[in-house]
């Protein structure tokens, strides 16, 4: 076939009229497009569910038209071929394969897993097959969003065809982002400083994650910000499209440019720029630093590349680029109009720099250990505590780089198949970027997008957001469609099928895509009930506040924790491989049977059927640990339960090893400590202790009773709370009514007064240590002068402060000071009316007599 009927071929097929499947495809994927972000960016079970059906129906339509119309032509691109292995890979990763295999292709799990479920007795069984994936629930879950968003771009790459189609698809991203800068303009004008962030004004309505402040409808504003970048890129390609049909490559003047702006063209420029400017600036105001500086670097790409450009004129061009520096110029005021926010960004970006690059430290360690498939698609998770730096507080669900977690989840070959990808991509994006019609100057735009979101995945991890992921595939399948555009003559564009036509192969194609796509839809489908029910047991237990001396307190009791018990055990049986709801179940199972406490000593007073019940327990959690086995807080319940009331040499195991998964858990140290110290390796208990206030100050309380109401190791209590001002004045109101601890309460005071007097140096603007100062200095209610000066100074900087106020009062009397004391107390009441403490003060000061003059 020569070249020009080649062109004649693929000219035809690009102008063939659109089938009814074409027209659907547009309103099914606009609907995706639109509804996507607002759900919360399809972050949970409900909104990713109604994603994945409009996805599924994608592909049903398409699939329908290939097989029903005898002239469609499937668009191939050498693109699908990394994405099919990809998805093979992580199928792969959740299949249950024969032990034999595992240890040939991934030793590492092999090993891991038989380290883990080795004290199992059905430890044989487990072992007999195995998946790659650590943690099966999660990988399918990221399997669900690879695999609709691989549907979306084969959708986009085969019915985008023509400029029209392109400029709708792009004016409907445009669309969705500019409904969703308004959104989150309207809720951060309106939202109460010092309030939480609300989404649509009701901070209830969202089950994942706490929004971050400026988040629009997403649950964090790093979400958000990759999101408006992909949106601003859509609109730059819409607009740099209408301003090539609009001059049309001709070289005009200044006046001309002018005359010509009461054309629609020219006006729908103008509109899509003062959009583009105000999402910029809302982007801005969402604070992620990852998404500013990827706006800033994606649109220096885009001026680049409309300077190389061919084939356009000198007045065409400098209009181009007047209008991208009128962005930065806006953008830039933005900047120095919040600049008192950025100076605030600017000190923690220094201390979240440094937790990233700590993240970034220890994951070649995590990729060697599994080098060849990872350790299964979404399991960072739960493997990365293993490696996690001592000096990295807090867990990590995500890697915060989206680039280092490809080749931890999925190893050297999922991240080798992710890269040919790119490459094959960016093969075609140039194609499309020397093509010479108006069409694709829209390679520019979608170059800015995914500039700006891959420099954004250096630091975050938005793309696991279904909505961002939905318009990243678009996009990228808008590269293949510009690139077949721009094509002269292909291969697989102008020559027809030599073997005939056949519906079968394309009807098993497309069957299996429709089946993924329904296994998508129908596995979500009881996630989403279990995760509409599992929010019910998501609150904290210490806020069972019923007395243990209540006649009515096991009543009260199962009140409280048997709505939550309930509801996981209904969300464990409708999602059964999600061990975050075996865990939760079992947890608040350990609470409800150790809530009963002596009001004398605190030890707990367990029911008689407290060994069945945590034998129970304890059998459940060994069947969650064949789920996943790398769950340390699994293990740590297991251990606590085991230490209480069962075997406490499996127990000490159970809690190493929880200790091991999650190091910045204090709870497995806490046991720890109490195991060494019934061991008598105090030593050992003290360090664990440490580290154990050191994660967490709540547990002080516990260990100073611990240590010395239990062990009357009232030192070893000392010495973990000798550094910590709060910890250290909770220490003296334990020992203070020992006489036998005289000698450390005279210690422990002294060492309080000099943190105290510390403190109050450092910080001399912050009435709380002045306050801490001011009774460290008060010893045996003696007043001094220091003491009523450092309560001042405390009142200086909290005016309304009661509690600090009436202790100066109380102070001022004790010392004679009447008419001090008097206006203290009247500042009280002006402050609050109601206040019976100044009531009284003042009612008793009116009984003194009056001071008398000095001679």
């Amino acid at each position: 076939m020569s070249r020009r009927s080649g062109e004649h071929y693929l000219e035809v097929e690009l102008n063939a009229p659109l089938t009814a499947y074409d027209y659907a495809v547009e309103w099914v994927l606009g609907l995706a497009l639109i509804v996507s972000p607002f759900w919360y960016g399809a972050t949970g079970a409900a909104g990713q569910q109604v994603l994945f059906v409009l996805v599924a129906l994608l592909a049903l339509l398409v699939g329908a038209k290939y097989v029903s119309t005898r002239g469609a032509r499937f668009v191939f691109t050498w693109a699908y071929l990394p994405m099919l292995l990809y998805l093979l890979v992580v199928c792969l990763s959740v299949i249950a394969l024969p032990a034999g295999i595992v240890r040939s292709i991934s030793p590492g799990t092999f090993e891991e897993k038989e380290r883990l479920l080795s004290d199992n007795p059905n430890v044989s069984v487990l072992l007999a097959k195995l998946t790659i994936s650590f943690n099966v629930w999660n990988s399918q879950r990221g399997l669900r969003l690879v695999l609709a968003a691989s549907v979306i771009f084969a959708t986009v790459a085969n019915v985008y065809q023509t400029p029209a189609q392109i400029k709708r698809l792009l004016a409907t991203i445009a669309t969705a982002g500019l409904l969703v800068t308004l959104l989150t303009l309207a809720q951060n004008i309106t939202h109460e400083s010092g309030q939480p962030y609300r989404i649509y004004w009701d901070f209830t309505a969202i089950s994942v994650q706490a929004p971050h402040p400026n988040a629009g409808p997403f649950p964090g504003k790093a979400q958000l910000g990759q999101y408006l970048n992909l949106t601003i890129g859509s609109m730059v390609a819409l607009m740099l499209v209408r301003i090539g049909e609009g001059f049309r490559g001709e070289d005009l003047s200044g006046r001309e440019i002018f005359e010509r702006a009461g054309r629609s063209t020219i006006q729908t420029t103008f509109f899509l720029l003062v959009v583009i400017i105000t999402a910029l600036g809302t982007l801005a105001w969402s604070f992620s630093r990852g998404a500013m500086l990827g706006a800033i670097l994606g649109g220096a790409t885009a001026s680049i590349l409309i300077l190389i450009k061919r084939g356009w004129r000198k007045g065409e061009t400098i209009v181009l680029i007047n209008l991208l520096l009128l962005i930065s110029i806006v953008l830039v005021c933005v900047y120095l109009l919040l600049d008192s926010k950025f100076n605030e960004l600017a000190g923690t970006t220094a201390v979240s720099g440094t937790v990233r690059w700590n993240l970034v430290k220890s994951m070649p360690s995590m990729f060697r250990s599994w080098p060849v498939f990872g350790t299964g698609l979404e399991t960072f998770e739960w493997m990365f505590p293993l490696f996690q730096p001592k000096d990295t507080p807090g867990f990590f669900v995500y890697a915060e780089n989206d680039w280092l977690q490809m080749f931890t989840d999925t190893g050297v070959v999922g991240g080798v198949l992710v890269l040919a990808f790119i490459a094959i991509l960016i093969r075609m994006w140039v194609g499309a970027f020397r093509g010479r019609n108006p069409i694709h100057l829209a390679s520019i735009g979608i170059a800015m997008a995914i500039v700006a979101i891959m420099i954004h995945s250096v630091t975050d991890f938005s793309q696991h957001a279904p909505a961002v992921a939905t318009v990243t595939a678009v996009l990228l399948g808008l590269t293949v469609s510009l690139n077949r555009l721009a094509t002269r003559s292909t291969q697989h564009s102008s020559q027809a099928p030599r073997f005939g036509w056949s519906p079968w192969p394309r009807l098993a194609i497309a069957s299996a895509v429709v089946a993924a796509m329904v296994w998508s839809v129908w596995t979500l489908d009881k996630i989403r009930q279990a995760e509409s029910l599992s929010y019910e047991s998501d609150f904290s237990s210490s806020s069972f506040k019923a007395s243990w001396t209540d006649p009515d307190f096991m009543l009260k009791r199962d009140e409280y924790y048997d709505p939550a018990i309930d509801a996981d055990e209904e969300a464990a049986r409708l999602d059964p491989n999600n061990v975050l709801y075996i865990h939760y179940l079992n947890h608040f199972r350990w609470r409800k049977l150790s809530a009963k406490r002596d009001p004398v000593t605190t030890a707990i007073i367990y029911p008689p059927n407290a060994k069945v019940v945590a034998e129970k327990i304890v059998t459940e959690m060994s069947t969650a640990r064949t789920i996943c086995p790398c769950y340390g807080k699994l293990y740590t319940l297991l251990g606590k339960m085991q230490w209480e009331l069962l075997d406490r040499s499996q127990a000490v195991a159970n809690l190493e090893t929880g200790l091991a998964l999650r190091p910045s858990d204090p709870e497995p140290r806490f046991y720890l400590a109490v195991a060494a110290a019934s061991d008598g390796d105090w030593e050992k208990a003290r360090q664990h202790a440490s580290l154990c206030i050191e994660k967490d100050g709540a547990y002080t309380s516990l260990l100073i009773n611990y240590f010395g109401r239990e062990c009357n190791r009232y030192d070893i209590a000392y010495e973990l709370v000798r550094h910590n001002l709060d910890a250290l004045n909770e220490f003296l109101n334990t020992i203070k009514d020992d006489p036998a601890q005289r000698a450390l309460t005279v210690q422990a005071q002294s060492q309080k007064l000099a943190l105290a007097r510390k403190a109050a140096i450092e910080h001399p603007k912050d009435g709380r240590y002045w306050a801490a100062l001011a009774e460290s200095l008060q010893m045996n209610d003696a007043p001094t002068p220091e003491v009523i000066d450092a309560y001042q100074k405390a009142l200086e900087f909290d005016y309304g402060n009661l509690g600090w106020r009436i202790r100066l009062a109380r102070l001022l009397k004790t010392i004679g000071r009447k008419d001090d004391a008097e206006n203290q107390a009247e500042i009280c009441l002006r402050i609050d009316p109601q206040m019976a403490e100044a009531k009284v003060l003042l009612a008793s000061l009116k009984e003194l007599p009056p001071p008398t003059p000095a001679p």
